[in-house]
């Protein structure tokens, strides 16, 4: 769902700007191309449905296109060589095929939506012989000699100096550093955003201190591929010996929002936290014209319990129930196997992979795979339960691929997923032997 959000979000902040030109000669590609069909989430959709029935790229001559989305318009700029599609604007940019009367964005605004549009009144141009002319082009001019450079004398080497050691981090900066679990949640959202109204889910977060400075990076426990929020981050102080953290740029969801200096900041102090310990609470709006929704962070280092969260007087707090979703289904089990946080998986390392992990780790992610998974439930998602990429295993099926985490000699757990035009793997079939 979020994946959608995303597009949506930027495509708002497309038709927030506008652009205008002089006329052109036709174009032969010219013309209103519909949306037709949306791959997402392993699903082909009628991009109607997900976008409006306006959905559409109006192509006009002289490179310039008009983006209609749910009643509004964007002034776009467009090329085409050969079939490669290119189109952009507002700092956005969308590439793909143009080909006989059909546009492709196999990557829709980095969302990894695969959208179609058709132009309904397309026509096969006629073929037309042309006679041949061959051209003359200008005779190449004769290079000059070049001088050869006069030789500079060697400077003198500058005597060799130890690098300068890190700063450590400052001392009331350190409460801040190293791996938190919590969970985060759209609320008040109204407009193009309303239907994610109370949408949860749970995440991981990674903080860095280096003297006054950091990063902030978070995920959500079902894709730790690609986070959902980075940030650059000053530390300052605050009301309590913690200090605060501060925005100082970054992006959410992919970059569909972009922070800015000052956009957020968080002081465990704050009396949204209430009584509860080591807790702290980020809260930010994502706004697009009329429409806009905000978003907060529940967050508490990794390795702690939550049990005086689910005892605690929540009547001031956001909900009555603070408790992150999958805490009892995901979180404790990773405690109780004597799990660290969840690194996130680098894409890089998927090729080659061994896909050995421990007895535990193949009983904990059974049940998930028996009851929890879905046609839509992702390579990457399915990956983040064993905490390392499966090894690749020769597929007899065509537009399938197999993966399989193993331990010892005969236990496993063997997935195959159906991989999609745009590349995407999802789950259709497990298979396992020897879990007890």
């Amino acid at each position: 769902m979020k994946k959608a959000l995303a597009i949506l979000l930027t495509l708002g902040m497309l038709l927030a700007l506008c652009a205008c030109g002089e006329s052109a000669p036709p174009d032969p590609n010219a013309g209103l191309y519909v949306g037709d069909t949306v791959v997402a989430y392993g699903m082909t959709m009628n991009a109607a449905d997900y976008f409006g029935d306006d959905f559409s790229i109006e192509l006009q001559s002289g490179g310039k296109a008009v983006l209609h989305y749910k009643g509004d318009t964007q002034r776009l700029k467009w090329t085409l060589d050969g079939t490669a599609f290119h189109a952009e604007g507002g700092g956005k940019a969308m590439d793909g095929t143009l080909s006989e009367g059909t546009i492709l964005i196999p990557d829709m605004l980095d969302t990894g939506m695969s959208v179609t549009f058709v132009n309904r009144d397309y026509q096969a141009p006629a073929a037309v012989a042309l006679p041949g002319v061959e051209s003359k082009g200008e005779p190449e001019a004769e290079a000059e000699p070049k001088a050869e450079p006069k030789a500079e004398p060697e400077p003198e080497a500058e005597p060799e100096t130890e690098p300068e050691p890190e700063p450590e981090p400052e001392a009331a900066y350190t409460w801040w550093e190293g791996k938190w679990y919590g969970w985060g949640v759209f609320y008040l959202a109204d407009g193009i955003f309303a239907e994610y109204e109370d949408e949860a889910w749970d995440a991981v977060a990674d903080i860095t201190v280096q003297g006054d400075k950091g990063t902030f990076t978070l995920y959500d426990i079902s894709d730790l591929s690609t986070p959902e929020l980075t940030a650059e981050v000053r530390f300052e102080s605050g009301l309590t010996d913690a200090g605060k953290m501060v925005c100082v740029k970054g992006g959410f969801l992919e970059d569909a929002f972009i922070f800015e200096e000052g956009d957020w900041e968080v002081d465990p102090a704050d009396e949204a936290e209430g009584d509860l310990e080591h807790t702290f609470l980020l809260t930010f709006v994502c706004t697009v014209d009329d429409s806009s929704f905000r978003v907060c962070y529940v967050l508490r280092p990794w390795g702690m319990l939550w049990d005086d969260v689910r005892e605690a007087d929540t009547s001031d707090m956001l909900y009555d129930d603070m408790m992150p979703i999958q805490y009892e289904d995901w979180y404790l089990p990773q405690l109780e196997g004597g799990d660290a946080a969840p690194q996130p998986l680098d894409p890089a390392d998927k090729e080659g992979a061994t896909g050995e992990v421990d007895m535990d780790t193949l009983r904990r992610a059974l049940p998930w795979l028996k009851t929890e998974r879905s046609y839509s439930t992702t390579y990457d998602e399915v990956a983040a339960l064993f905490g390392v990429h499966g090894q690749q295993v020769e597929s007899p099926f065509e537009g399938k691929t197999i993966y399989r985490w193993w331990s010892g000699d005969e236990a496993y757990i063997q997935v195959t997923f159906d991989v999609h035009e745009d590349g995407s793997e999802t789950w259709n079939v497990t298979q396992y032997d020897n879990i007890d």
